[in-house]
């Protein structure tokens, strides 16, 4: 064990590759970015890494911090467009009661697309932005 994990905190490590199977690689958020842009049916190929930390701080209360890489190339007719995106995010978790969950989570999301096409006016686009999100579940 490393010194500087708690006793039931966990450290987790993935990794993907697909080919024409761009729906498995990286987080829901960054498949559903994904689709978005290139929403078709064209050979594909990508990567995926993802690292994440948990860490409880009480039986109420835990956090997550998290850091994901995915990058796909897409095989159209003119072009062969691919899509890099870095997502960093952490969460503050709260459980008051058995089967509520209350939480905040804040993500910085880094996006580049190249379009690198014969037809393309556009040579490719940096996207960034933060995210919030806050939740409320009841598990039946």
């Amino acid at each position: 064990p490393l010194k500087f994990i708690a006793e039931n905190d966990v450290i987790t490590f993935n990794a993907a590759y697909a080919v024409d199977s761009a729906i498995f690689l990286g987080t829901p958020a960054d498949v559903v970015a994904f689709a978005a842009r290139f929403p078709t049916a064209a050979a594909s190929r990508g990567w995926s890494a993802l690292a994440s930390y948990h860490h409880n701080w009480s039986d109420k209360w835990a956090s997550n911090a998290f850091a994901s890489f995915n990058g796909v190339d897409v095989n159209l007719l003119n072009s062969i467009p691919s899509v890099k995106t870095s997502r960093y995010g952490v969460n503050l978790i709260y459980q008051p009661a058995e089967k509520w969950t209350i939480g905040a989570e804040l993500d910085l999301v880094m996006t580049r697309i190249n379009l690198n096409g014969s037809i393309s006016a556009i040579p490719g686009a940096n996207l960034k932005g933060a995210t919030a999100f806050l939740w409320v579940k009841h598990e039946l």
